[in-house]
């Protein structure tokens, strides 16, 4: 049995997160400009099953409550997002540093524990990492390396297959 992995699992860009101040501000600006037949609805976290979440911040247990909108261009989900709580955060942090902007970019990996062995073993820091009762998602700091966080996201309907990802634009399962 191989138990570590020699390359990421999947090629698969799931979507592109990008931080900002309002997201209510940006998804109207969103459908401003592209025309969307539906303005997205602004959630907490994203999802009511994110409710509960468990999340850590650099290997402290953290509330980690976010405002999202998601938006489906082709095969790549935009997920606009800000911080709902007080608390510390990726998100808090990036725009602290960075002001507004592309936060990350996620792919689908059938395990995020192996996924986490592999990253680390290539001098990547996990960041953050959250769980719900339908998936998981854990950030990775690459900003100075190749300049982005990455982010790694498994849904249960696909975990732990064995087999790769593959995926195509016209097969996209929302989660």
């Amino acid at each position: 049995e191989e138990n570590i992995m020699n390359k990421m699992d999947t090629s698969i860009v799931w979507q592109i997160g990008v931080v900002v101040r309002d997201v209510e501000e940006a998804a109207k600006k969103v459908q401003e400009i592209f025309g969307f037949a539906h303005q997205a609805e602004v959630g907490l976290n994203g999802t009511v099953v994110y409710d509960g979440a468990d999340v850590t911040y650099m290997g402290q247990k953290v509330d980690g409550n976010f405002k999202g909108a998601f938006y489906d261009f082709g095969s790549v989900q935009i997920e606009f997002m800000s911080p709902a709580d007080d608390g510390p955060s990726v998100w808090k942090d990036y725009l602290k540093e960075h002001g507004p902007g592309i936060h990350h970019v996620a792919w689908k990996v059938a395990d995020n524990d192996k996924t986490q062995e592999y990253l680390e073993s290539k001098g990547l820091k996990m960041m953050q990492r959250g769980s719900w009762p339908t998936g998981s998602y854990a950030y990775y700091d690459g900003l100075e390396s190749m300049g982005l966080i990455i982010e790694t996201l498994e849904f249960d309907d696909e975990r732990k297959s064995g087999e790769a990802l593959v995926e195509k634009w016209y097969e996209r399962k929302n989660d």
